[in-house]
Order: C-alpha cells, then sequence, then structure tokens
C-alpha cells in the first residue's frame, strides 16, 4: 500500500543553493509528521538536487521531480499534479517553515470550507543561515482576509495551506504568466467562491535577498503586472470608485526610488 500522506508541501526550485537545504530542513523539522515533500527541479545546474539527496536521500517523505527548465508556473503546476495529500502547503525554495507550521494550522483547518486558502504571518528575514522564531501561542482561529485581497497580496506563498481538490478544480497556477502566480491564484480562488484565511501567527519567514531580480531589474514589469492583474480582476470581485482609485497610487507609489519608497515605509511605521 502506498504511503498518502494527509498534507503534500511542493517546493520548486531552479539552481537553489545555499538556501534549498535550509527549506527543505525546515521541513524535516515539522512536529507535524504526516506530510510529503515534493521536490521539482526546474532544470537546476548548481546541483541542487544532488546536494539534497546527499543529505536526506534516505528520508521516505521526499519525491523527486526532475524536467528541463519550463518556468515557475509549470513547475508548480507539474508539483500541484504530483500531490497526494488531501492539503497542499508551499514552500519556496528559499523561505522557512516555523517547526509549529503545520501542526498549528491543521490544528484550526477544520474551520475552514474546502474553497477557502488558509495563510498565516510572516517574519521577513536576509541572507542568514539561522532565525531566532518568536515565541507563538496556539491561536483559536483565522481571520477573513478576502476583502483586503485586491488592493495588495496579503498572502505570503510560502504560508499557504488549501484543499489539493480546490486548487486543481480551479485550474491550478495560470503558466501564462511570467510572475504574480500565487496573488493571480488568490483572485481567482475568491472569484470561485472562496475565501482567504490567516492565522495571526509567525509560522514562516519571507527571505529578501540579492538574487531576486524584480526590484533591480524589473520594477516596472512588475509594478504594471499588478496593476492589470487588479482591473482584470477589480470587476469580477466587486470594487469599488476608491479601489480603483488606490490602484492607480500604489502603481504610481511603485515607480518612484527605491530610497524614496523605504522612507514612506519608516514614516508610516514610526
Amino acid at each position: 500500500m502506498k504511503f498518502m500522506p494527509l498534507v503534500s508541501v511542493i517546493m520548486t526550485f531552479r539552481n537553489g543553493m545555499p538556501w534549498v537545504l535550509n527549506a527543505v530542513g525546515s521541513v524535516i523539522a515539522q512536529s507535524f509528521t504526516d506530510w510529503e515533500l515534493i521536490l521539482v527541479d526546474d532544470g537546476s545546474t548548481d546541483g541542487s538536487r544532488d546536494a539534497i539527496l546527499a543529505r536526506w536521500g534516505d528520508h521516505p517523505g521526499l519525491r523527486f521531480v526532475q524536467t528541463p527548465p519550463e518556468g515557475r508556473g509549470h513547475a508548480l503546476n507539474r508539483a500541484l499534479e504530483a500531490a497526494r495529500g488531501e492539503w497542499v502547503a508551499n514552500l519556496d525554495a528559499d523561505d522557512l517553515f516555523h517547526p509549529e507550521k503545520l501542526k498549528m494550522q491543521m490544528n484550526v483547518a477544520s474551520g475552514a470550507g474546502k474553497h477557502d486558502i488558509l495563510c498565516t504571518h510572516s517574519l521577513v528575514i536576509g541572507e542568514q543561515e539561522g532565525i531566532p522564531w518568536p515565541g507563538i501561542e496556539q491561536q483559536g482561529g483565522y481571520r477573513d482576509l478576502s476583502r483586503q485581497m485586491l488592493r495588495r497580496n496579503h498572502v505570503n506563498h510560502s504560508s499557504i495551506l488549501a484543499h489539493r481538490n480546490f486548487l486543481r478544480e480551479i485550474g491550478g497556477y495560470d503558466d501564462t504568466r511570467r510572475s504574480q502566480f500565487d496573488y493571480e491564484l488568490w483572485l481567482r480562488s475568491l472569484h470561485a467562491g472562496g475565501r482567504i484565511l490567516e492565522l495571526p501567527a509567525i509560522l514562516t519567514a519571507k527571505r529578501i535577498h540579492a538574487r531576486q531580480s524584480f526590484e533591480a531589474r524589473a520594477r516596472l514589469r512588475y509594478v504594471w503586472s499588478s496593476l492589470r492583474l487588479q482591473l482584470r480582476y477589480a470587476p469580477k470581485l466587486g470594487a469599488r470608485p476608491l479601489d480603483y482609485a488606490f490602484f492607480i497610487a500604489k502603481f504610481l507609489f511603485g515607480l518612484t526610488p527605491r530610497g524614496v519608497r523605504r522612507l514612506t515605509w519608516k514614516v508610516r511605521g514610526a
């Protein structure tokens, strides 16, 4: 009889070193043990797969899918197709799970519907390997972020937990896109009648590092893509006139120099 896990964690990578080892390790360290980890190697040339196998090659929960370079959207859909669990969680190859992440989400998952996407708070980290996780307490339930999602993506892709069948029913990830595969999927799930529910505990770490290129090389394309995505879903999700004004203001703000945006963030947080 084949092992049928309750949760399938999906991870896609292309040349994921050095962070992919930390990411895989954070799944293996979970206190919740009823999982499989599906690793889609999207044409790596840096030895990522060999490094993972050298450390955890005999772990029964790891499953590899090897592909030529196809792109992130295709890799995510290959992972989703391979998933066997009732629930699917994603972990980007440079991010981390808190050791209690899956356990805490599953403890309250019964309060969510089958069309809901669950997420958590996230900690932003840099290039360090280990991080000091803040103390957490078991949370009693989720808060609904659905109405806020059209104005901004509040969800860290690495924090989600969703029913596998729902993600498949709505078509999985849009692999014709070049970026924001996650945000488009969240908006499409809302249009399909789902909700975005957040567990208010820091259970995921989002890593920001120099290899992430949208800020340095593709900022204009990124903010333009965001605006087009919001305008596409605005009528479907019942946007109000103030929402449209917010979209334009956010687009213009995104075009300002990075230093100006950082100064604004500091003033806002003061």
